[in-house]
């Protein structure tokens, strides 16, 4: 970031926005910017400087006041369409009424928090994500993978047990299908037909399911859900999309399959062992943490509405593990990335505390980078499939996307002044200011 004055020939267009007299984390550095000044054009980053102004000030300017300049945070793991649960959404509510509370949790939860970028890690999200980037309804940025990929039994069988199967390539779909949250393959053509459709309709990523999950009923938390072979056909179709594949795994013994298949990035893995962190660093997948579900939520899964017994032995297993994992990722160096996993409706208001448990680990610095600068080189990794390719997002720097948060406080000292909506005095997305308390 330049430190001299301005040139004199200031004259950005109209409609421009300057923020002045605000100290700035840029995402990455562990020092803020003192005294410094950001111009934002149309929807980017154009200018950061310190200095006098000069020029005709035909431009808004937002005086910060010394306060906080930061980028927007991100949710890299959250499921749009499932906002009251899955037998909820599978038995109650069509997509029309899915679709209509996405929107509303968009709003009134992801953005008013200050998250400006979420990565839907499953499910019909990917409408939501157009009519975002086209300004008809009002929410972060989406990074939507599509409908998840699963085997029959698998953790994405959102079926009943009483239900006809149908895949993807096998006729009619069955009852959990019809909105396109998961296509249940079985086999490596299946998964081929059901990657190029999710990227038809417009994913940037895809999600696969290597082994079985917490709260769903058919599959044993162990099992190992696809074929490596089913892996492989998923990670070739994705890369010659240009982009990646993410994985839905637990076990020790799904984390080093899904590495073997060519996978980039590890969602939950809280039964690795220490050997296959040390591998996760060497080889640089990324691993996608969701703290406050597995050492909170986890610590006691007996009062979670909807779990049984498997359930609760499930959820006991994991936050066995799950402390002992981020030791080994900060001991490594891994690359980590915050993914909350809270995407019921009414667990939304936990964002923040999953950045603050993280800080027994963590230095409040590492925790934001997460959630902004990292997240924003993982987007980046859909390549062809990005929905958003002009600059860089997560970072506050010439020609990143103008995803900015004006801040009462300082979050590198205190990371809990976020968690106080008030404390977010300006929260702009694309350029465009959503809220202004000044």
């Amino acid at each position: 970031m330049p430190d001299d004055v301005f040139p004199e020939s200031f004259d950005p267009p109209e409609g421009s926005k300057v923020f002045v007299n605000v100290r700035i984390f840029n995402g990455k550095d562990a020092e803020l910017m003192e005294d410094a000044k950001v111009l934002v054009v149309d929807n980017m980053i154009k200018e950061i400087w310190k200095g006098e102004i000069k020029g005709d000030p035909d431009y808004t300017i937002i005086d910060g006041g010394g306060r906080v300049l930061m980028p927007g945070l991100m949710d890299m793991h959250t499921h749009l369409t499932l906002k009251r649960g899955i037998p909820a959404m599978r038995d109650q509510w069509d997509s029309w009424a899915g679709g209509a509370m996405a929107s509303e949790a968009l709003r009134d939860k992801y953005l008013a928090k200050g998250f400006t970028t979420i990565r839907d890690i499953g499910g019909s999200s990917l409408g939501l994500s157009r009519a975002v980037k086209a300004g008809v309804i009002t929410g972060p940025r989406i990074y939507s993978a599509g409908a998840i990929i699963s085997g029959t039994s698998g953790h994405g069988d959102f079926s009943r047990v009483t239900e006809p199967i149908a895949g993807i390539c096998c006729g009619a779909p069955s009852l959990s299908q019809q909105a396109e949250d998961a296509y249940l393959c079985d086999g490596p053509w299946d998964v081929l037909k059901a990657v190029r459709t999710n990227f038809k309709k417009g994913a940037a990523f895809i999600k696969m399911m290597c082994g079985g999950g917490v709260a769903s009923d058919f599959d044993p938390l162990e099992s190992m859900g696809l074929t490596l072979e089913e892996l492989k056909m998923g990670v070739e179709a994705a890369k010659d999309y240009g982009t990646y594949v993410a994985v839905h795994v637990y076990t020790d013994q799904g984390v080093n399959r899904a590495i073997d298949a060519g996978v980039k990035c590890i969602e939950h893995g809280f039964l690795m062992e220490e050997d296959t962190v040390k591998r996760m660093a060497d080889e640089g997948i990324v691993f996608s943490w969701q703290a406050y579900a597995s050492i909170v939520v986890f610590a006691d899964a007996s009062k979670l509405a909807g779990f049984g017994a498997e359930q609760i032995r499930k959820s006991k297993k994991v936050y066995a593990n799950a402390k002992k994992i981020p030791g080994w990722l900060k001991k490594y160096g891994v690359k980590v990335i915050g993914g909350s996993d809270l995407f019921f409706y009414n667990t939304l208001d936990l964002l923040i505390d999953d950045l603050l448990v993280k800080q027994e680990w963590f230095s409040p610095v590492e925790i934001l980078r997460m959630h902004t600068s990292t997240s924003g080189e993982v987007l980046a990794m859909s390549g062809l499939k990005n929905p958003y390719k002009e600059g860089p997002i997560g970072v506050i720097e010439e020609g990143a996307y103008a995803d900015m948060l004006l801040v009462d406080g300082n979050p590198l000292e205190d990371l809990a002044t976020l968690k106080d909506e008030a404390n977010l005095r300006v929260i702009m997305k694309d350029g465009k200011i959503y809220k202004n308390t000044l």
